[in-house]
């Protein structure tokens, strides 16, 4: 269950990665696919420069004027539509990605699970004096994970067959872990 958690962490910070790089690279990709594109999709920012305000002096000029404005308009939507189809043409690319990721967490997770099965039928079977010794020498967060699968009596046997500050660190992160 804690490498489900771990796993878990893992995927999200992943994912959160993933997204943080769509996010910049569609922050970026306006101007660049503005560039890459029709030379039309770029006009918004071109357009009727330095004519903040409509011309007033015919109605021919204001007429323009506007002709020009739903010209720049259009090309806007253009333009937004195009990068809305790569906006959800990389969604679709990172929810793919991200269900790989947790296919392959969701099968390293079982294999992992597997394995500590098989050390805890192995080890259950041993005496408790040839096994605690020898987890003393493992990883303190595989060993919380192999007693995580033992009765709490085996457990006891095994602490109590290690050294007080080997028990005291396991006991610890055993306690933190059933506290979540």
């Amino acid at each position: 269950m804690g490498a489900a958690k771990g796993a878990d962490m893992d995927r999200k910070k992943i994912f959160l990665s993933l997204f943080i790089v769509a996010f910049l690279t569609l922050l970026f990709l306006p101007e660049d696919a503005a560039h890459s594109q029709d030379k039309s999709l770029a006009a918004p920012a071109t357009r009727l420069q330095g004519q903040d305000k409509p011309p007033l002096a015919s109605p021919e000029e204001f007429k323009s004027y506007l002709d020009a404005e739903r010209q720049a308009i259009a090309r806007e939507r253009e333009a937004l539509l195009f990068l809305r189809t790569q906006v959800r043409q990389e969604v679709e690319k990172l929810q793919s990605l991200q269900a790989q990721i947790d296919e392959r967490f969701a099968k390293e997770d079982a294999q992992q699970d597997d394995k500590i099965k098989k050390m805890v039928k192995i080890y259950s079977t041993m005496r408790p004096e040839e096994v605690g010794p020898l987890l003393s020498k493992f990883d303190e967060d595989l060993v919380v994970k192999i007693f995580s699968n033992m009765k709490p009596k085996t457990q006891a046997e095994l602490l109590a067959r290690m050294s007080p500050d080997k028990a005291a660190a396991i006991s610890k992160k055993i306690m933190s872990r059933e506290a979540k």
